[in-house]
């Protein structure tokens, strides 16, 4: 099983209350993570080219890595998967997909069998992710192509 590694973009300082800002930049469109902090939550922010594209309150948002290249990037079109943790042990995390587009960016509901471990592959049209469930050999599977996200049955 491939090795995913992924990093949270954001640091928290315990002396400072200030916000940390990371960017990445993907050719022409520009992803800006934000982490606000207040005493009781947190709320993390992915604008794309000065736009909010997600907003979360009390979740920790972190992309999935591509060891295959790299990078933070996925497939031709350089998809952001984007991993949402709990927090929880029982349902460590969910996934969307962030679609950089010159016209409109899109991003996917959530999905996944709460799994934080998916086995994530390219397809000529997109992307496959693959996750394991609570039941022996038996996975399932979401494809995002062509701008849809759909499960496909394994």
């Amino acid at each position: 099983m491939k090795n995913l590694y992924f990093l949270v973009l954001v640091f928290v300082s315990l002396i400072s209350s200030s916000a940390y800002s990371e960017e990445l930049h993907i050719k022409s469109n520009k992803v800006d993570v934000k982490l606000l902090s207040d005493p009781d939550s947190w709320t993390y922010e992915i604008l794309m080219n000065g736009e909010s594209a997600l907003k979360d309150d009390g979740q920790i948002l972190s992309f999935m890595f591509n060891k295959s290249n790299d990078s933070y990037f996925w497939g031709d079109k350089e998809y952001l998967i984007i991993q949402i943790t709990t927090g929880g042990s029982g349902c460590p995390a969910f996934f969307r997909i962030l679609d950089p587009n010159k016209e409109k960016n899109s991003l996917t509901e959530e999905f996944g069998t709460c799994s934080d471990t998916p086995n994530i592959s390219e397809s000529e049209n997109g992307l496959i992710l693959s996750f394991p469930t609570r039941e022996p050999n038996i996975n399932r599977v979401w494809r995002y192509e062509n701008g849809v996200l759909s499960e496909k049955s394994t």
